[in-house]
């Protein structure tokens, strides 16, 4: 019985350790908004796309937040750092097939920015002068670029991995009783 509790130990191990290679799950904070980006490589209507995202945004005008879904291309950088992506919204509005009117591009840079260089930008909060995250809408949007400074990324455990522990654990306890 305890080797066959072992082999699917590590069977599961290899299960989970595998899916962690081939995806990754990070979030993403700033003053502004909250990004989950899932990778996981994604093909709609021809185009292939490097994974999807759940936004949470706040719209300065109706002071409240307001969530978004869609997929992302990394454009520069890596998922986990400093990175660059374009996204396409698909809900609650799908804009894949506006092609480049329904791309949004979000920056988390490295350095701080001087603000002056971006002309018309909204800055938020009030009074900053630097920033190290930057959010172009999608032209569709008609609106500005929105600043902000200080973000922060932190890697989000998979939910795929957390089934597989409970299902081997599922599998452990019966096999004892």
């Amino acid at each position: 019985m305890f080797f066959f509790q072992s082999v699917l130990l590590a069977l599961g191990l290899l299960l989970i350790n595998g899916y962690s290679a081939f995806s990754a799950t990070f979030r993403y904070t700033s003053a502004t908004t909250e990004t989950i980006y899932t990778e996981g490589e994604t093909t709609i209507n021809g185009v292939t796309y490097d994974g999807t995202f759940i936004n949470s945004i706040f719209d300065p005008f109706a002071m409240m937040f307001r969530q978004f879904s869609g997929l992302f291309s990394i454009t520069d950088g890596s998922l986990g750092e400093a990175v660059a992506v374009a996204a396409v919204q698909t809900n609650p509005i799908d804009r894949t097939l506006l092609g480049e009117e329904g791309i949004a591009r979000t920056e988390y840079l490295a350095d701080l920015q001087d603000v002056a260089l971006i002309p018309g930008a909204i800055t938020l909060p009030e009074g900053l002068s630097e920033f190290d995250f930057k959010f172009i809408p999608a032209p569709v949007a008609g609106t500005p670029t929105v600043l902000a400074q200080g973000w922060s990324v932190e890697k989000v455990s998979e939910p795929g991995a957390v089934v597989a522990i409970g299902f081997l654990g599922g599998l452990l306890m019966m096999g004892k009783g």
